[in-house]
């Protein structure tokens, strides 16, 4: 099959020979000639650098201006080209490494149609967390997800999440150089345990925004310092790297003469000095950590280069990789029993429901994962007993280890999948239900500053709640009488207390908000002081704070 053949046939280069071509790199801040033809120059990003192709971010002046600085530092034919200024693709602003220039507006135009036709070899190495592959195997895969552009400019949320049917077909092929372990010791003793990570080389097919990192997330081992797609971990990843460890080592393809153009890029400093100080705390370096007199601390050797970084690092021994598989015959080599079984789940964003996959392909010794994202009704058919789990909402839910869940979720995505939270709205909870409460009634009308009606609410039997806004629950806290009433809808809980008898019209104030994406519901925290505060009628209000009153429907 063509998955099969791009899991084994798509050529990689080979370890020995991934900066074979690259000048020393001895600062990060600056940009750097690579490499130069008669009709392309390549030059080195560093991270912090921003690439916009639009007017503005073509012409301003700015120190953090790629193309910018580049055609300040480097004179070229194409520095005065109106639409392109020569730049012929963008990596992102925290992402480093090679950048190509056309000299000509023809190389432009000769570039995009190579990279149209999946001519261009372009290949990263990330630092990703977890243990790829586990101890035995395979450290190597193919990764077949689309990928829809996400732009909320309301919200400034960019970004890509997956889809089958609005996104575009993106393809990542991996393979793990190291594993590395971490223990939880001295300065990373916060963290609480101790932790794999694994240095990974990957070529991609397709440019979508942000593919590497969905792609990695998706398989559930997101990049090391990605703020978007892996903030759980972040405080923890910044204690050993400054920023996202993802770095565009290589790219080969033909130029306007039939010649090979090649550009290579050794690690961006900054990381070499990340991954060296990884590698300082690490019980799995190899016999060259140290120098010949064994006193040298790793931290002082500078910036030795990702060739030497990897030798003192332990090579992998998995039973599929290929030193020990070649060994092996083919007989011996166990039946995989840990890929991981198949999820269904329903889309944030097309609604429709789909299936990720994990797939194993053998050929001879060699052995490759393919993970995929299909419709189900593509996989219909097919021989996979799939697991069953809720549309990620992005709050409130145990996070998962791959697939849909693992992944970043928009805001608005997440609203919607808080209202289409399914309750049961068919009957109105009645005044035993409702205790104090229901004497006026199942439905309320929401005032946001106590005085103007902006939206209802309608309590209904079995805690379904019904609002303007959405579907949510509904609970009473009965610790005080009458009972405080918690509304949860968009994934905020808003506790209310009954105002006092002879008030005015019967109403209620706001006296806690918690967004339980980040915070733990009021009953989960019996005890705290916000719970003692809710209880105290004496105590101020957040009604007062401007957050809202409930007058009667």
């Amino acid at each position: 099959s063509e998955v099969e053949s791009l899991c084994f046939d798509l050529p990689m280069t080979a370890e020995s020979d991934l900066t074979e071509l690259a000048p020393p790199a001895s600062q990060w801040w600056d940009v750097q000639k690579l490499s130069e033809s008669d009709n392309f120059v390549a030059i080195c990003k560093p991270a912090g650098m921003f690439v916009i192709t639009d007017q503005r971010g073509l012409w301003e002046e700015s120190p953090t201006n790629f193309i910018h600085v580049t055609h300040r530092r480097f004179p070229m034919p194409s520095s005065n080209e109106p639409r392109q200024r020569g730049i012929c693709h963008r990596l992102d602003s925290h992402t480093s490494g090679v950048q190509i220039f056309g000299k000509y507006w023809e190389g432009f135009k000769h570039f995009t149609a190579q990279n149209s036709a999946h001519k261009m070899q372009k290949e990263y190495i990330a630092l990703v967390c977890g243990r790829v592959g586990g101890e035995h195997g395979p450290h190597n895969g193919l990764i077949d997800v689309p990928l829809k552009k996400w732009q909320d400019f309301n919200r400034r949320e960019f970004g890509s999440v997956i889809c089958t049917t609005d996104g575009l077909p993106a393809v990542t092929k991996y393979k793990v150089l190291r594993h590395i372990h971490v223990p939880a010791k001295g300065v990373l003793a916060f963290w609480g345990k101790d932790r794999w990570f694994s240095l990974v080389q990957m070529r991609i097919l397709t440019g979508r925004t942000h593919q590497i990192r969905v792609h990695m997330g998706f398989i559930g081992h997101p990049l090391v310092g990605d703020i978007k797609y892996n903030a759980k971990l972040l405080e923890e990843d910044y204690a050993i790297v400054p920023r996202i460890f993802l770095h565009c080592l290589r790219m080969e393809f033909e130029d306007m003469d039939g010649s090979t153009f090649v550009a290579s890029s050794d690690l961006a400093s900054d990381l070499q000095v990340g991954l060296t100080r990884l590698l300082e705390m690490s019980d799995d370096v190899g016999p060259d950590a140290t120098d010949a007199s064994g006193e040298v601390p790793v931290a002082s050797l500078g910036f030795p280069g990702l060739a030497v970084l990897l030798k003192r690092c332990k090579p992998l021994q998995g039973l599929y990789d290929d030193a020990i598989g070649a060994a092996s015959d083919e007989k011996s080599l166990p039946v995989l029993t840990e890929v991981p079984r198949p999820i269904v789940q329903r889309c944030n964003h097309c609604k429709e429901m789909d299936i990720s996959k994990c797939t194993a392909f053998r050929r001879g010794r060699r052995v490759s994962l393919s993970w995929c994202l299909e419709t189900c009704e593509a996989s219909r058919g097919s021989d996979v007993e799939a697991v069953s789990a809720q549309s990620s909402s992005g709050g409130g839910q145990a996070a998962a280890s791959w697939g849909r869940g693992a992944l970043w979720v928009p805001t608005s995505l997440q609203t919607e999948a808080s209202n289409q939270e399914e309750v049961d709205l068919s009957q109105d909870a009645t005044a035993e239900d409702l205790r104090g409460w229901g004497t006026e009634g199942a439905e309320w009308a929401w005032a946001h500053d106590g005085v103007r009606q902006n939206g209802w609410l309608r309590m209904c039997s079995g805690g379904g709640l019904a609002s303007r806004w959405g579907t949510g629950r509904w609970h009473l806290l009965e610790a005080v009488s009458p009972p405080l009433l918690c509304v949860t809808f968009h994934d905020v809980e808003h506790v209310l207390r009954l105002d006092e008898p002879g008030r005015g019209p019967p109403g209620c104030e706001l006296v806690a908000k918690r967004r339980l994406s980040s915070e733990k519901s009021l009953l989960q925290d019996v005890g705290s002081p916000a719970y003692q505060s809710a209880l105290d009628p004496e105590l101020p209000l957040v009604a007062q704070q401007g957050d809202g009153r409930v007058p009667e429907l």
